[in-house]
């Protein structure tokens, strides 16, 4: 009975890693100007591909959908979103199956205005890529 279950799990195993993402990413990048977060992604190749989902988070476990975006010829977008604080983003892909794959999470650490200066809010960006699913 042991060996039956490990044989089913090895079978279950592969036949995931066979599955690919119906979606070729060539980029991901998150810029933080004046307050705002821009979430500008692109992909060569778009097969089932239903919608994107940007996710946000505070600690990078607990993620919200903050838009949904439907595919375009393109194959170009760009999204923005308030930041006060630190905070994580990534992109959730849905095929028209329901399936659905994460692109890496992208960390944005707002730098704040010299105080010497009378402006107010955020400027420039510092981010770092925390994983890749």
């Amino acid at each position: 009975m042991k060996h039956l279950f490990l044989l089913a799990l090895i079978v279950c195993s592969i036949t995931a890693l066979s599955q690919t993402c119906p979606v070729k990413w060539e980029s991901f990048d998150v810029n933080i100007s004046d307050g705002k977060s821009t979430i500008i992604w692109t992909t060569s190749e778009e097969i089932n591909n239903n919608h994107f989902e940007v996710e946000k988070s505070f600690d990078a476990k607990s993620f919200y959908t903050v838009y949904r975006v439907h595919p375009n010829d393109e194959r170009k977008y760009k999204v923005s979103d308030t930041v006060s604080k630190s905070c994580f983003y990534r992109i959730k892909q849905i095929d028209n199956d329901g399936n659905f794959y994460y692109e890496q999470i992208v960390e944005n650490i707002p730098k704040k205005v010299n105080k010497k200066s009378n402006k107010k809010g955020y400027r420039g960006m510092k981010h770092k890529y925390i994983n890749r699913h």
